[in-house]
């Protein structure tokens, strides 16, 4: 397994998972390799655009928090 710290975040890399930790919550978030690599796909492509969020909130009526 392979450990890398992030900021307040743990990401563990197993064979076949992933598990990302924050350290003063106490929460784990579990990914199989294909979820994970699906989701950093995804940040490459621009999927998770915060600038392109907050200038779409306002035309979808919908709000947008970002939570530290």
């Amino acid at each position: 397994m392979k450990t890398f710290k992030i900021g307040p975040l743990t990401i563990d890399v197993a064979d076949n998972e992933v598990y990302v930790q924050k350290d003063d919550v106490g929460w784990t978030l579990r990914f199989t390799r294909d979820e994970w690599e699906a989701f950093i796909a995804g940040v490459k492509a621009g999927e998770f655009d915060l600038t392109a969020l907050d200038a779409n909130r306002h035309r979808n009526d919908v709000a947008f928090k970002v939570i530290d």
